[in-house]
């Protein structure tokens, strides 16, 4: 059994590894993850990544390992949908007002800037290929 986008995260957290954090990658590159949607203020007939902002009004893009990382009571205020980890990285790049991602934000929080989340969309094989080399 593989292990799931949230058991990958929870170990790099306790780890904090490189190891650890090239798991988070690889397993982002292949993920679906879940993003809480709201209307759009511009046309209510679209629904929009809910986006978080903290005390400095900073903008992150949320996105969930799992749905039973949203609280039940924010689940109903949104619509839940379902995207690959990269096209929710192009989402957020694609709005300069978005500072990176957090991943699982209300529980335990991961979060991926943009130097982090370009790997992701690279490929990931040159990467592997020096690893080898080394060896």
């Amino acid at each position: 059994m593989s292990n799931t986008l949230w058991e990958i995260k929870n170990k790099f957290l306790e780890e904090r590894t490189e190891e650890s954090l090239q798991k988070v990658l690889e397993c982002l590159q292949s993920a679906e993850v879940v993003v809480p949607q709201v209307k759009s203020n511009i046309d209510e007939k679209n629904l929009v990544p809910d986006l978080f902002k903290n005390q400095k009004d900073d903008l992150f893009f949320p996105i969930f390992s799992r749905e039973e990382e949203l609280p039940k009571d924010y689940r109903k205020l949104v619509e839940i949908a379902k995207y690959p980890a990269t096209k929710c990285i192009e989402m957020a790049k694609a709005d300069c007002s978005v500072k990176c991602l957090v991943l699982d934000p209300f529980t335990d929080a991961m979060v991926i800037p943009y130097t982090i989340a370009g790997l992701i969309i690279e490929d990931f094989e040159h990467l592997i290929e020096e690893e080898e080399d080394l060896f």
